[in-house]
C-alpha cells in the first residue's frame, strides 16, 4: 500500500474546502489532489479504503478507476499520524463552461430541473427529459455501484447525492463520483472461517488483500438534505440499502428532469406516488406499459416499508441497456466494460412494493401564449411544467404572459378599449401563486444549502439576501396597509 509523508508533497493552491477538510492541487501530480483533514482520523479506516480495490476483479476494478475518485495513498505525518488522502482529480470532461466562460462541475443539478433553467441561467444545453443519454447515465452509475456491491467485503458511498455524482456525454454517458473518501467498508458477508472468493475466483494476495481490511466501529456519516434515505433514522449512519435507494432516486431526477422532493412525503406519510413523464419516441409504447422493469425497479428501490428487497445496481443494468438501444443511444459507457456480476448471496426479486407507486405519463408539451390570458372562455390557461420545477416557477409565468401583459398590473384590452377586470384578476393570481412557490423554494435550497456544511459562506450569503428581502416585503406590506387604513382612520 502507497503511502506518503506529507513533506514529501508539493503542494498547491486551495481548490475546495468544506466541514471535513480542504482539498489542495498537487503541481507535480495535476491529475491527482490532496484532502487534507481537520481533526483527527482513524488510520485503519484510511488504509481500509485505500487497499479495498485489490479485492476487485480487474473488470469492475477498471469501472472503479474510470468512474470514481477512489482514494489511492494515506498522507500521514513523521510520527505517523494521517492527515489526509492523495485522490484522482475529476477529469476536465466532468465540467461545464458557463456563459461568463468559468468552468464548474457538472453536477447532478443539471439534470434534476426543468432542461430550459440551466439554458437560460448559464447558457448551456442538457438533454431533454427521457432522452437516451440520460437512461445512459444512470447506467453508467448503476455499473459502479455494481462493482462497490460485487465482492464479500462491499462498500457503500453512503451520500450520493447532487454534489458528489457528475456526469459527461462528450465521449458518451460517464459518471465520476467524488466524495469516495467519506465511503465505508462494510463487514464480510462471508461467514466466519470462509475464505473470501471473489468473482471470478480469487488468487492468494487478493485473499491476503481481504483479510486485511478489519472491522472498525462505525464512523459518523451525513447525507445531503434532499438527497437522503428516509429509512435512516436521525443520528444513523447510510447503508448499502441507502446507495440502493440513491439509484432509484438518481433514475427518477435525472430521467424526469426535476426535482421530485420525496423524502417529506414518505416520511410524514409513508406511501408514495409519482408520475414520470414520458417523451414520444420508439421507446414511448414500452415506457407507457405501468409493468415495465423499470418502474418496479424504481418503487422497490424508493420503498421504505421494505428495505431489504431494494434492488441491487445490478438489476437495473439490463432493462437501461435495453431502454438506451431502443432510444438509439450509446447505451454504455465510453469506456467498455462487461456486464456486472449480480452480488454474491443474491435472492430472487420480491414483487412491488405497496408503498411506492411510479406512474408513467405521456410528456405534456406546454401550451404556447395566447393574446389574451384568459381565453375565449375566460378561463385560466394552464402552465405546464414538470414535477419538482417550482424553483423557476416565477420566471416561467412571466415569460407564459403575452408581452402586453407581463406588467403585474396590466390587463388585456376589450375591442372596445375597456380594460378585463377578470383577465386582470387572473393575472394576478397567477403571478402571486408563481412568486408564492419561487418564495418557499428558495428560502428551502437557502437553509439546505446551509446545512449541507460546504461553501457556507456563499450559504449563508443566500440567507441573509433572502431576510433582506422578507424585510422589504414585510415593509412595502406595512406601506399598503397604512395606505389603506389612513383614510378609515381619519374618517
Amino acid at each position: 500500500m502507497q503511502r506518503f509523508v506529507l513533506g514529501e508533497l508539493r503542494v498547491g493552491d486551495l481548490l475546495a474546502q468544506g466541514g471535513e477538510g480542504a482539498v489542495y492541487q498537487l503541481p507535480l501530480q495535476p491529475h491527482l489532489v490532496f484532502k487534507a483533514y481537520r481533526g483527527d482520523n482513524d488510520r485503519g479506516y484510511l488504509d481500509d479504503l485505500v487497499a479495498w480495490p485489490d479485492l476487485l476483479a480487474e473488470p469492475e476494478a477498471e469501472v472503479l478507476r474510470s468512474s470514481a475518485a477512489w482514494p489511492t495513498s494515506v498522507v500521514t505525518e513523521e510520527g505517523g499520524r494521517p492527515v489526509g488522502l492523495v485522490m484522482p482529480r475529476a477529469p476536465r470532461r466532468f465540467s461545464v463552461r458557463h456563459r461568463d466562460g468559468q468552468r464548474r462541475l457538472a453536477t447532478l443539478s443539471y439534470l434534476t430541473c426543468d432542461p430550459a433553467r440551466p439554458a437560460k441561467a448559464y447558457g448551456i444545453a442538457v438533454p431533454p427529459a427521457g432522452d437516451a443519454g440520460r437512461y445512459g447515465l444512470v447506467l453508467a452509475l448503476a455499473r459502479l455501484l455494481s462493482a462497490f456491491d460485487s465482492v464479500e467485503t462491499p462498500v457503500s458511498h453512503g451520500d450520493l447525492s447532487t454534489k458528489n455524482v457528475l456526469w459527461s456525454l462528450e465521449r458518451g454517458p460517464e459518471v465520476y463520483v467524488i466524495d469516495c473518501d467519506s465511503a465505508e467498508v462494510l463487514p464480510s458477508r462471508a461467514p466466519p472461517g470462509c475464505r473470501v472468493l471473489l468473482a471470478g475466483g480469487a488468487d492468494a494476495a487478493e485473499a491476503d488483500a481481504a483479510e486485511a481490511i478489519a472491522p472498525h466501529p462505525p464512523r459518523r456519516r451525513a447525507m445531503t438534505p434532499n438527497w437522503d434515505d428516509p429509512a435512516v433514522q436521525k443520528g444513523h449512519n447510510p447503508t448499502m440499502a441507502s446507495d440502493r435507494y440513491s439509484l432509484g432516486l438518481i433514475f427518477l431526477r435525472v430521467v424526469g428532469a426535476a426535482n421530485f422532493p420525496v423524502q417529506a412525503r414518505q416520511r410524514r406519510e409513508g406511501t408514495l406516488s409519482v408520475e414520470v413523464p414520458v417523451p414520444g419516441g420508439p421507446a414511448a409504447k414500452q415506457l407507457l406499459d405501468g409493468r415495465h422493469p423499470l418502474w418496479e425497479l424504481c418503487a422497490r428501490a424508493l420503498s421504505v416499508e421494505a428495505v431489504g428487497s431494494r434492488p441491487t445496481a445490478a438489476e437495473w443494468v439490463e432493462p437501461l441497456q435495453e431502454v438506451s438501444a431502443l432510444l438509439g443511444g450509446a447505451g454504455t459507457p465510453s469506456k467498455r466494460s462487461p456486464a456486472p456480476l449480480a452480488p454474491l448471496n443474491a435472492s430472487p426479486p420480491p414483487s412491488r412494493p405497496t408503498d411506492v407507486q411510479v406512474i408513467p405519463r405521456p410528456l405534456r408539451a406546454p401550451k404556447p401564449p395566447t393574446a389574451n390570458l384568459s381565453g375565449a372562455s375566460g378561463a385560466s390557461p394552464a402552465m405546464s411544467q414538470p414535477p419538482g420545477s417550482g424553483s423557476n416557477a416565477w420566471s416561467k409565468a412571466s415569460a407564459a404572459l403575452p408581452p402586453a401583459t407581463q406588467g403585474p398590473f396590466s390587463a388585456a384590452s376589450r375591442p372596445g378599449g375597456g380594460s378585463d377586470d377578470r383577465s386582470l384578476r387572473s393575472q394576478a393570481k397567477v403571478l402571486w401563486v408563481a412568486f408564492w412557490r419561487w418564495w418557499v423554494k428558495a428560502h428551502q435550497d437557502a437553509l439546505f444549502a446551509l446545512a449541507a456544511g460546504r461553501r457556507k459562506r456563499r450559504a449563508a450569503l443566500r440567507v441573509l439576501a433572502l431576510l433582506a428581502l422578507d424585510i422589504v416585503l414585510v415593509g412595502v406590506a406595512a406601506g399598503i396597509v397604512a395606505l389603506v387604513v389612513s383614510p378609515i382612520t381619519r374618517g
